[in-house]
């Protein structure tokens, strides 16, 4: 292949590397890709659609891909947008590679570039978080029909700057009923889906409304409230609400209309990580006209954490997403006349959203199989109503989390909300300051911890398509480094005590264990193994034992184990729903959570034999992570009827929280809060989650 002189960069298509001199330059494959293409097709404007379908092959990606591929190349050149020496934007047609090119013979000779610097490309140009925060272009989306007609583009349907989800149709297809939190907090709406089709608020009171429901009568839409933890119904014009339940979520209704069916579990975050319960949900009912809930479904039958309800719209059958400790999601369906689950679909591909087809048995599926994420239909048996053959790959999708798929009654148009998650480490300090600390635009940035002296942090970082490593940064967030390179995973770092090494948790082909890194010679080395990588581990400050948490009945317990002996002992009591620990820093004792219906609290337990201490007990759910110096307070992230916020509290009985953080927008969320050496600040994640809805005609 060519090798491109660009002043003093080449580009060569033979060891697919950008070079500055010596020195290559890191760049991800799509955006190298995205340049040759440009620098080939120089004498040309090359349309945005041509660059998806060439570069992405078709699949289902937004426009912030485009985007952010472009402001990587230009962040490489040193290129300027407004100024541009080498990618010139066309508005609203695409992009123009403008600089000078010389075409070399050969390639430089081999091994003349150095290595390139493990360090991240770590300062994001504004253009593409801007991007995020805009909007996202349509996507292709590749829609099972039985003509060969090409597949239709779906179109964006809403625009807001924040977050647009949980879609639902009205029962004649004519309307979508959706959450969104163009206000500040979330409330219900109601759009019509011809062009220019008129928009109503159903709801208007603050109190973050999400998952509406059409009942198929049409008469009413069934919501979650997250302020009041309830479940409420409300005229599909408009009106009074009125409370279902005081607990649970993910209404939907029963063919009749007579029924709601939900989850018992409330929502934890309008994320994608949302999906998963955080408790051990079941599915049940309520009359539509109020009463008594009843459970569909008890736990453990199947086993795992029941979630994602939805009915037939031709039967009285209800499917749902199981998710076991140490097995991928399977699909059951229930019939509430027999009250016996009946698996679908397990294995491969991994759904963790879905709903049915217009005949009522066939599904939709959003999926992931071996990295490959997008939209799947699984084929049923009518008689059965088992699955026949694997699930078909509709189209796959890259950098946006597709979401809460629903189908209209007729069967002839899809709709869905197409979110991307940015997450960066922040900091608020003891006199107040709350400031961002690192500025990646990344999946996750997350579960930071401070070196003994306070000098560095370790991190999680997972990029979008990627499982995720440890890094290292300055304590002011610079000079960031990578430590591992697993593309299984590397997770939840801590220190040594003299701050040389590092132990994580990893997955090794698909075999967990905990590793120790020497941050001097660079050697790594097995320190023990993990029952699954959902256990959790995290090591001692002395580094000889773990504490991690396991499933025993469907509920969790922590345990813990010495790192050379093996001796395991249980630290939470036998009954208990109790895990995800955090070692305090003289390693004398363990904080946990400890799950009691819809809620989750804080205990301490003394590892010395003495009783634990609950130091949380409101309602909602408080998530700790570290200790403070002195041990005599825990930090964590607590949502407690408003969105997601970073506290301290004292272990002592009857101590008052403090809350640092004022985060207000139920699409953001705080976690992993880490107390720095000296007692001075706090770090942590903020995660904040944008999208759009979609809707794509079905072939007839």
């Amino acid at each position: 292949m060519a090798v491109y002189q660009l002043e003093d960069f080449q580009v060569d298509g033979n060891t697919l590397e950008l070079r500055r001199g010596r020195d290559a330059i890191d760049i991800e494959p799509k955006s190298f890709r995205l340049l040759v293409h440009l620098i080939e097709n120089r004498a040309r404007v090359v349309p945005k659609e041509e660059l998806l379908e060439r570069i992405w092959n078709g699949a289902a990606v937004t426009d912030n891909s485009l985007t952010r591929a472009v402001a990587q190349i230009r962040k490489a050149l040193g290129d300027d947008a407004r100024q541009s020496r080498f990618v010139e934007t066309v508005p609203t047609v695409g992009y123009r590679f403008i600089g000078t090119v010389e075409e070399l013979a050969e390639a430089p000779a081999a091994g003349e570039p150095a290595n390139p610097d493990p360090k991240i490309n770590w300062w994001v140009p504004l253009a593409a978080v801007t991007a995020i925060a805009a909007s996202f272009l349509m996507p292709y989306v590749k829609l099972w029909t039985s003509s060969q007609k090409p597949p239709p583009r779906a179109m964006q349907f809403t625009n807001s700057a924040g977050l647009d989800i949980h879609p639902s149709f009205s029962p004649d297809g004519s309307s979508v009923v959706y959450a969104s939190d163009r206000t500040g907090s979330f409330e219900i709406y109601v759009k019509q889906v011809q062009p220019g089709g008129t928009e109503v608020a159903i709801t208007s009171d603050g109190k973050n409304n999400l998952e509406p429901s059409w009942s198929p009568d049409g008469s009413r839409i069934a919501y979650y409230s997250a302020a009041d933890r309830s479940i409420n119904i409300v005229p599909s014009l408009g009106g009074q609400p009125r409370r279902l339940t005081d607990f649970g979520s993910r209404p939907v209704w029963s063919l009749d209309s007579k029924r709601v069916y939900f989850r018992s579990e409330g929502v934890l975050t309008a994320s994608f990580t949302g999906l998963v319960p955080g408790t051990m949900s079941t599915i049940w009912w309520v009359s539509s006209e109020g009463g008594k809930p009843e459970p569909l479904t008890s736990p453990g039958q199947p086993e795992g954490r029941h979630t994602e309800p939805h009915s037939s719209p031709r039967s009285d059958h209800v499917a749902f997403l199981s998710l076991a400790p140490h097995t991928d999601a399977s699909l059951w369906e229930i019939d509430p006349k027999d009250k016996q689950p009946r698996r679908i679909h397990s294995g491969s591909p991994v759904a963790y959203d879905f709903t049915y087809a217009a005949d009522g048995l066939n599904l939709f599926l959003l999926a992931s199989d071996n990295g490959t994420l997008g939209i799947y239909f699984l084929k049923r048996d009518a008689a059965t109503r088992q699955a026949a053959g694997k699930p078909e790959l509709l189209t796959p999708v890259e950098y946006v989390q597709l979401r809460n798929i629903a189908t209209s009654g007729n069967g002839n148009r899809l709709v869905y909300s197409a979110t991307s998650m940015t997450s960066n480490l922040w900091q608020t300090w003891a006199d107040g300051r709350t400031e961002g600390l690192t500025q990646e635009s990344t999946f996750r940035s997350s579960q930071p911890v401070f070196s003994p002296d306070g000098r560095k942090i370790a991190f999680f970082l997972r990029n979008r398509g990627q499982m995720g490593d440890v890094y290292v940064v300055d304590s002011d967030g610079k000079n960031p480094r990578q430590i591992t390179r697993n593309p299984d995973g590397d997770y939840l770092a801590s220190w040594s005590e003299d701050g040389t090494a590092l132990y994580y948790a990893s997955v090794r082909q698909t075999r967990a264990a905990v590793y120790r890194y020497s941050l001097q010679d660079g050697r790594e080395q097995p320190l023990a193994a993990l029952d699954s990588w959902k256990s959790l581990a995290r090591i001692s400050p002395d580094g000889s034992r773990m504490v991690f948490h396991r499933a025993d009945g469907g509920k969790l317990g922590i345990h813990l184990r010495e790192i050379a002996g093996g001796k395991e002992t249980r630290i939470s009591r036998e009954g208990d729903d109790v895990g995800y620990a955090a070692w305090s820093r003289d390693g004398k004792s363990v904080g946990a959570e400890r799950f009691e219906g819809d809620s989750s609290h804080l205990v301490v337990y003394p590892l010395d034999g003495g009783q634990p201490t609950q130091v949380t007990n409101r309602a909602g759910h408080a998530w700790i992570f570290s200790f403070s110096p002195d041990n005599r307070e825990v930090a964590f992230s607590a949502l407690w009827g408003e969105p997601w916020n970073i506290y301290r509290q004292a272990i002592a009985a009857d101590s008052p929280p403090r809350k640092l953080t004022d985060n207000k927008l139920f699409r953001v969320f705080l976690r992993y809060p880490a107390i720095s050496p000296d007692n001075q600040r706090v770090v942590y994640e903020r995660n904040e989650t944008k999208g759009n809805l979609y809707l794509a005609e079905l072939g007839q």
